[in-house]
């Protein structure tokens, strides 16, 4: 769920095995009671900002992010840690960052290469969990890959890898103008700051 200029706009977190049908970003139009929702079959309002067809692009989604005057989807597009940035008011995707850096598979970091391929041959799937930080117009990720083999008796044991991402997003009219009146009237800019 992110926040901005009062209205509230969410994603449908997806992860595992290839997915079909379509998620989106919607923004909520309309709001009921819990009591409405019990007795009405009433649930409120929603609109589609953001289409993506599961079927034709190969994403898992992570989160949704307000970030300054915009939102940051974060997801897995082909594999790679993608960075998508959206205007809320039409949904116009205004800048877009791969990072082939992130180690989607974590080889190398927590399990072994061979632990690694034992764990996809058994069919073990495993997932990424992150914790945002957002500060100004800077998105972290302090990220997690876990998988079952991490839980004994509902406890984490050990993550399978650790990471941070950090990105920057910048409205390049922002820049010149002091004021500051501009809401994406220029171009917009993603640029990675931290992989580590």
């Amino acid at each position: 769920l992110a926040a901005l200029d009062g209205k509230q706009y969410f994603t449908v977190v997806n992860q595992g095995n290839k997915q079909t049908g379509e998620n989106g970003i919607f923004t909520a139009v309309e709001y009921v009671d819990d009591i409405d929702v019990l007795t009405r079959n009433d649930h409120g309002k929603v609109k589609k900002l953001v289409s993506f067809d599961l079927g034709k692009e190969n994403i898992q989604m992570l989160g949704l992010h307000a970030v300054e005057n915009s939102l940051v989807a974060v997801m897995l597009a082909d594999d790679i840690l993608t960075f998508r940035v959206y205007d809320p008011q039409d949904g116009r995707l205004l800048a877009e960052l791969a990072v082939p850096e992130f180690d989607v598979h974590g080889q190398g970091k927590g399990l072994s290469e061979n632990q690694d391929a034992a764990a996809a041959a058994s069919g073990d799937e495993s997932w990424i969990q992150y914790i945002p930080h957002i500060y100004e117009n800077t998105l972290s990720l302090n990220i997690t890959r876990l998988n079952r083999e991490n839980y004994q008796n509902g406890i984490i044991i050990s993550p399978r890898y650790l990471n941070i991402v950090s990105v920057k997003i910048t409205d390049e009219n922002d820049e010149n103008n002091e004021n500051n009146e501009s809401k994406h009237g220029g171009s917009i800019k993603i640029d990675l700051l931290h992989c580590i």
